[in-house]
């Protein structure tokens, strides 16, 4: 039988693209074995599915104190012997990484073995683990054709997504025209964003006066209580969740979505021909959200306001343009949809079984 190892963790937008190709796999009669860490989303999401976990004990040397940098050489050494006998027991014939710093050292291992290694580049610039592990892949995939991949040629491929997920887009059909209220679709990413939670409310207070609105936000995990209590102390009628778990549905009922930059994100955006106020977080590793969200900007398909711009009157004021210029949505959900791609499962699944039956 053929096998993939599947190598995937920290946040959502590793876990569920690797996670829609491992079930996709998995529906071709291929076994699927995951590679991942305790500490990430895998942990909580993959052992309630019928794939077989592996575990490494890795994490990012960003915000960390001086000792674990000075021992992180020989961490890593122990990870990469631990995934050496990981890919030696489980002798997988492709190896896949879909993100996060466990791919580093399975990464390695594979090679060492002699096992094909194919790696998957969501984001619009590629991540540090990624570009050292390109040089040594048989081949690299990325989710955006302008991705920007140094000294390799890579094949695009689009972005995973989650079956449920695309099948509620095939159903999307935008309306900006004649609703009676305006929906805003507010966003933070699987762990929320504190600064979003903090500026929506007030913003979208300054909206209210002008427009009656329909406002579902995403808080994150323990944030909803307060965020809501925000809402109802300012009178604006607001669905506040900690995590919405059919996000296609929510989609479906949104005129504009409030965001952050995350691959994921951006590809769903495009799937349903969304137009989006786009909140890059200033952090991420590269800035690569920044650049994301500028791959939508510069197709006319969202509205890009950095952190030293996100003000509550700043950013009502962009949403009033929005809502009084429905044409203009029109014209983003048009640009946003010319830029989707909804094959990318499929597409990282043909790569793993030809490199597999090659």
């Amino acid at each position: 039988m053929t096998t993939v190892l599947i190598m995937a963790g920290g946040t959502g937008g590793h876990v569920y693209p690797a996670l829609s190709v491992a079930e996709a796999l998995l529906g071709k009669g291929i076994k699927v074995v995951w590679l991942g860490t305790r500490a990430g989303l895998e942990s909580k999401i993959i052992p309630d599915t019928e794939i077989p976990i592996e575990w490494l004990s890795i994490r990012g040397l960003t915000n960390t104190s001086w000792r674990l940098k000075v021992i992180a050489p020989l961490i890593l050494i122990k990870e990469l012997f631990r995934s050496l006998i990981i890919v030696y027991r489980n002798s997988p014939d492709v190896v896949l990484g879909m993100g996060g710093y466990v791919t580093g050292p399975g990464g390695i291992a594979a090679r060492i073995l002699r096992r094909p290694l194919i790696i998957h580049e969501s984001n619009m610039i590629c991540g540090l683990t990624n570009r050292v592990l390109s040089l040594i892949s048989n081949r690299v995939l990325v989710g955006f054709s302008e991705a920007k991949m140094p000294r390799v040629k890579a094949i695009t491929t689009g972005n995973p997504l989650r079956k449920a997920v695309v099948a509620k887009a095939k159903s999307s059909k935008q309306n900006f025209l004649n609703a009676k209220y305006f929906r805003i679709l507010i966003l933070g990413g699987s762990q929320g964003a504190r600064a979003i939670n903090q500026v929506l409310p007030s913003a979208l207070e300054i909206v209210s006066l002008k427009t009656e609105l329909k406002v579902i936000h995403q808080t994150g995990a323990g944030q909803e209580k307060h965020v809501r209590r925000v809402y109802e102390g300012i009178g604006v009628k607001a669905e506040v969740v900690d995590f919405i778990d059919d996000i296609g549905q929510a989609y479906l009922e949104a005129d504009l979505v409030v965001a952050r930059a995350g691959a994921m994100t951006i590809s769903e955006l495009c799937l349903f021909g969304l137009p989006a106020i786009l909140l890059p977080y200033p952090h991420a590793a590269d800035d690569h959200q920044t650049l994301n969200a500028e791959f939508l900007s510069k197709n006319g398909a969202a509205i890009v306001i950095s952190s030293a711009m996100l003000k509550a009157k700043f950013l009502a004021e962009q949403i009033c343009q929005l809502i009084e210029n429905r044409f203009d949505l029109e014209r983003m959900s048009e640009n946003a949809l010319l830029l989707a791609n909804s094959d990318g499962t499929d597409n990282v699944v043909s790569q793993c079984l030809e490199l597999a039956n090659a």
